[in-house]
């Protein structure tokens, strides 16, 4: 992520942390944004995937909430590194 970067890169990773400690929260919040996002996402297309072919559908129904389960996992593990 471009706003948690630098932070996680640096080579006194805790003290940059622990002095941007809002920025390390802004990223997480984009990354819960954009989990949530995946899974609306994820429902939109499912209504128009489904009338052509359903097994597609439900393919990419699936992918996309996996994806949004990873993203929800890295907000998790980005609050609490």
């Amino acid at each position: 992520m471009v706003v948690s970067s630098p932070l996680l890169d640096a080579l006194d990773y805790l003290s940059q942390i622990d002095a941007n400690q809002n920025q390390l929260l802004i990223g997480a919040f984009i990354l819960l944004v954009t989990g949530i996002a995946c899974a609306g996402i994820a429902i939109a297309l499912y209504l128009v995937l489904q009338k052509n072919s359903p097994g597609l559908a439900l393919g990419s129904v699936g992918f996309r909430l996996i994806e949004s389960a990873f993203d929800n996992i890295g907000v998790v593990c980005l609050i609490c590194y």
